[in-house]
């Protein structure tokens, strides 16, 4: 029973199935004669049908747009199987193609189903020879057009807006557009594109552009070869470089380019130059993504200003060749000299000069109520509003995108503070979210960059506070570490920009100079920065800078600010704080079991042959071996300690713990003193014979 009801119901769908199924999803037009269902179904899909409909039609019937006149690009054609109709409409110059059959209340018999299946692939074969046949009329007509066309000038008003030449167009008769050509595989011309002096494009009706190019300055020898789209945008590019330059129409169509230029140009280095696109659809940059993915040997450069192509970016002062020379780092060989390696400089880009390279990774971290976000936020006030120094570092303007995750009321006094203290009119492109979210989740990652598409803006930064708000997973795991990486990532390819991550540190005293979790996230950061809350004031130390040497560490307190008109409940004046630099030098915590070492190791020293090595106390290992059996037998230590303070693993002991602290050194079969105060100590000690500190 269940098999006859299954074939039932699917002879139901086959007698009401289209390729276009929105036509009927709303009622049933089955109670509607032919006629009046092939009307129903083209002003559907926004076709006007013609006063009369031929049924059955035979051949394809063309028609125009407005019911009469020369140009008749839609078409239809109509046949019937035990007077059902079927057939096809549509539109050659809107390349629409709609399969349409008669709704009937009765369900098909199996062999009517199998007339309609073989009667569908059938009028599909003639459809495409219908088009084709449409595509190669088309295509000589404009061949024609193009013959009776003259030369294009560069005195014409788009090329002088644009500020380019002329490269092989030419001008139509009467309007005065520029006529730009596009060509197959095999050099013949297919297509073209009319070009207005205000800028407005047409391409022309009823031909395809997939797979079609023009070449700006074509040489067999070309050592390297840009993709573009759009004609300013490649003669930019061609009058920059004088290299060859392949355009095609559209970001869909770089695809065609690339594997134009692979057959044409396989000896040469291959680039595809994307506009950054302002419509937030990033159709370029996601064309090029997919395009690297599948042809990793392809290089791909975004212009780096929003909104602009490369013909933009030339007319507003950028030199495109450098830009592009910039990008071109690498020759064809794997290997390469050192030399030319190193020819041409490479300095680091800062968003805040030596805290915040761009494209980066960085990594804030401290205590809870350190005061990570009062920094953090001082840094981006800085970027959006456009001041020129953050504590003396240089600082470029960008926007900055402020994933907030948690303590939404406090960053709102704080952000008042910040703009009163600093007499900030405005904050500039500085975005915070309503809450967090789990951005290394694909949900959660489409949101970020589904709201960040919609800003005015693409940021130049982007704050995740904190990291544990926008984590799914656990933060001791290299697994779910590498997921939020890999987001992180993801966020910096999109939109050039740079990502921090603010993260607590752990509780105990030993992890308060480390970020809390797995060693994943310090080995994946191009800076990391540790804020420490000492004799109250705030202690900003950089542990890692990977292209650069450690910047030294910064001073700041924080300053109580009275937010104007704004009070409470109770009518009290809210406050919140800054920071600004300060001149205090925190005292630094005296750590007693490293002092306790130190003086057991001078000791050690003392009580020995007082060896030197670079006119630095040197002990063996024996020798101290040989003092702490001293202190066993004096019974100031067990024998078990004295076992383990030798051991270099152990960082609690005597040896592990000063070489950790970086107070000794291993040196020959011994250790090396470091720490010049204990140094002087030691020396004094020696040269007046005292034995015991």
């Amino acid at each position: 029973m269940a098999n006859i009801e299954h074939i039932n119901s699917k002879l139901k769908q086959l007698n009401n199935q289209s390729i276009n199924k929105s036509l009927y999803n709303h009622q049933s037009l089955s109670h509607k004669t032919a006629d009046e269902q092939i009307r129903a179904a083209m002003l559907e899909q926004g076709i006007e049908p013609p006063i009369n409909i031929q049924i059955p039609s035979k051949e394809f019937v063309r028609f125009s747009k407005t019911g009469n006149g020369n140009k008749k690009p839609r078409f239809y054609r109509f046949d019937m199987i035990n007077g059902i109709v079927y057939g096809v409409f549509g539109c050659w110059s809107e390349n629409k193609t709609i399969n349409f059959k008669q709704q009937t209340d009765r369900a098909l018999t199996a062999q009517e189903i199998e007339l309609f299946n073989i009667a569908k692939k059938n009028l599909e074969i003639e459809t495409k020879k219908q088009k084709e046949q449409q595509q190669q009329n088309a295509i000589k007509t404009l061949q024609q057009i193009w013959e009776g066309l003259p030369d294009a000038t560069d005195d014409h008003p788009y090329l002088i807006n644009k500020k380019i030449n002329n490269h092989g167009l030419r001008v139509t008769i009467g309007d005065d557009r520029l006529v730009y050509p596009l060509y197959n595989d095999d050099g013949e011309l297919c297509s073209i594109q009319y070009i207005s002096g205000d800028g407005k494009k047409q391409n022309y009706r009823g031909v395809s552009a997939k797979n079609l190019v023009n070449v700006l300055g074509h040489t067999d020898d070309a050592q390297r070869v840009f993709i573009a789209t759009g004609y300013s945008t490649c003669a930019s590019i061609f009058e920059s470089t004088n290299e060859p330059v392949i355009s095609v129409l559209g970001d869909s169509n770089l695809q065609g380019g690339v594997e134009y230029a692979l057959k044409h140009y396989s000896s040469a280095k291959i680039f595809l130059i994307v506009d950054n696109d302002s419509d937030k659809k990033n159709s370029g940059q996601n064309a090029a993504a997919k395009i690297i993915s599948d042809y990793p040997s392809i290089n791909s450069l975004i212009i780096p200003t929003v909104g602009h192509d490369a013909n933009d970016y030339v007319n507003s002062g950028g030199d495109l060749k450098a830009l592009i020379d910039d990008c071109d780092q690498s020759d064809d060989e794997w290997l390469v000299e050192a030399d030319d390696f190193c020819s041409k400089p490479a300095p680091i880009k800062w968003l805040v000069k030596n805290w915040i390279p761009q494209n980066s990774l960085i990594m804030m971290h401290g205590p809870s109520g350190g005061g990570k976000t009062f920094a953090v936020l001082d840094m981006c006030c800085h970027i959006t509003t456009g001041a020129t120094e953050w504590q003396n570092h240089i600082v470029k303007k960008g926007s900055v995108v402020y994933l907030a995750g948690e303590g939404h009321q406090g960053l709102k006094a704080r952000l008042a503070a910040w703009k009163q203290q600093h007499g900030a009119d405005t904050l500039g492109q500085f975005y915070l979210s309503r809450g967090g979210c789990n951005l290394n989740s694909v949900e959660g990652l489409s949101l970020v960059t589904e709201q960040i598409d919609k800003l005015k803006e693409t940021p130049s930064l982007i704050v995740v506070d904190t990291l544990h708000r926008f984590l799914d997973g656990d933060e001791n795991t290299a697994k779910d570490a590498k997921s939020m990486l890999d987001a992180c990532a993801e966020l910096t390819y999109r939109y050039n920009c740079s990502v921090m991550l603010v993260h607590h540190t752990g509780v105990s005293a030993e992890s308060q100079h480390r970020a809390r979790g797995s060693s994943a996230w310090r080995g994946a950061l191009d800076i990391e920065i540790s804020v420490q809350p000492k004799d109250g004031v705030i202690e900003f130390i950089q542990y890692k800078n990977k292209d650069a040497e450690l910047t030294k560490p910064k001073v700041f307190e924080l300053e109580s600010v009275e937010i104007d008109g704004w009070f409470d409940d109770d009518d009290e004046q809210v406050t919140s704080a800054v920071i600004k630099q300060s001149d205090r030098v925190p005292t630094p915590k005296k750590d007693k079991a490293a002092e306790n070492h130190s003086k057991t190791f001078s000791d050690a020293w003392v009580n020995s042959s007082q060896e030197l090595v670079d006119n630095k106390p040197y002990i063996t290992k024996s020798n101290v071996r040989d003092y702490l059996q001293t202190l066993v037998d004096e019974g100031e230590i067990t024998a078990g300690t004295a076992k383990q303070a030798i051991k270099s693993s152990n960082k609690r002991g005597l040896i592990g713990c000063l070489m950790i602290k970086g107070i000794i050194k291993e040196c020959q079969d011994g250790w090396i003193l470091l720490d010049e105060n204990r140094i002087n100590g030691v020396m004094i000690r020696s040269k007046y014979g005292l034995s015991r500190e």
